[in-house]
C-alpha cells in the first residue's frame, strides 16, 4: 500500500496502481532513459529513523530568510556524535538521503537504491 497525501489516486493505493498510473513512462531514447528514470532509496523505518537529522537550513533561502514557516516540532537530530556538517556548512544529512548515486553499499543505513523495474520485482508482485 502507498500512504501518498498528494496524489490524486486512492489513499491508501495499491503499490502496482500506484506505480502504473503515477510512473508511466516512455522515453525517445536509451540515454534518456538513463538519465530521467526514476529512482526509490529503499531503507528501513528503524535505520532511517535512527540515522537521518536535519538542521531545517536546506528550507533557508541565502542563509537567514525562510522559503516557508519552519515546522514547530523540534529540528530532527540523532546522536550528536554521529552528525557531521555537510558540503554546506549545515547539520544535515538530507542529500545524502536524496541523492541516488549510491546502491546503498555506502552504509547500511542508507538503504539501497532501486530503479523502477527493481521496485515492481520485489514489491508489485
Amino acid at each position: 500500500q502507498v500512504l501518498d497525501l498528494d496524489t490524486r489516486l486512492a489513499y491508501p493505493c495499491p503499490l502496482e496502481h500506484y506505480l502504473d498510473e503515477t510512473f508511466n513512462l516512455e522515453f525517445a531514447d536509451k540515454k534518456s532513459n538513463k538519465k530521467l528514470s526514476p529512482k526509490f532509496r529503499l531503507i528501513r523505518a528503524e535505520l532511517f529513523l535512527q540515522h537521518f537529522y536535519s538542521d531545517r537550513m536546506h528550507m533557508c533561502q541565502d542563509g537567514n530568510k525562510w522559503s516557508a514557516p519552519p515546522p514547530t516540532y523540534d529540528c530532527i537530530l540523532t546522536d550528536l556524535r554521529n552528525m557531521k556538517v555537510n558540503k554546506k556548512g549545515n547539520l544535515s544529512n538530507l542529500d545524502d538521503f536524496v541523492s541516488m548515486k549510491g546502491k546503498g553499499k555506502e552504509s547500511p543505513a542508507m538503504g539501497e537504491v532501486l530503479t523502477l523495474k527493481e521496485l515492481r520485482t520485489r514489491f508489485a508482485g
